[in-house]
């Protein structure tokens, strides 16, 4: 048997410890500033980030000055780059401005770019995540079953052949 199946409180208190700690992470969710869609500043001047941004066929195109203090991979940044979609954490984003983070992404087919500040005043003002505690009395009984996924349609996306999460009508 493991621990947490053995003491419930304190599987409990880890968890809850964990989840605390990843939400107010430097470049946690508490981080956040701002998401900004490129095509919502067709000038390319976003308020909260330095830099002139614009999208292109190949995707978004930063022009940046000495005085917007920007950094690509940790050195100083001026003139033209074509940076690509973050995969990474905000933690290890390619593009910073002092101890702030800007990532490149794109969702829905829109380019845009998201702040991640760790001195932001969300991450100032956290004081812990709201949980209730453990009731036994509600405990369960429980197995995880991972379930099978089909073979990859067209595009590289994979049916479900699990069982269904809907009722048929």
């Amino acid at each position: 048997m493991s621990d947490d199946a053995d003491d419930p409180q304190a599987a409990w208190r880890r968890g809850h410890e964990c989840r605390a700690a990843a939400v107010s992470a430097p470049y946690g969710p508490l981080a956040l500033t701002g998401t900004y869609r490129l095509a919502d500043y067709p000038v390319g001047r976003i308020p909260a980030v330095a830099g002139r941004w614009r999208t292109t066929d190949g995707g978004v195109a930063l022009t940046a000055v000495a005085e917007d203090g920007l950094r690509l991979d940790g050195e100083p940044f001026t003139g033209d780059a074509v940076p690509a979609a973050d995969e990474a954490p905000a933690a290890r984003s390619r593009l910073s401005a002092g101890e702030v983070r800007i990532v490149v992404i794109r969702r829905e087919g829109d380019w845009a770019v998201r702040v991640f500040d760790p001195a932001s005043q969300a991450r100032r003002a956290f004081t812990g995540v709201v949980a209730t505690p453990v009731r036994p009395r509600f405990r369960a009984a429980g197995a995880l079953q991972a379930v099978h996924r089909g073979p990859e349609r067209p595009g590289g996306e994979r049916r479900r052949t699990g069982p269904r999460t809907r009722p048929r009508r």
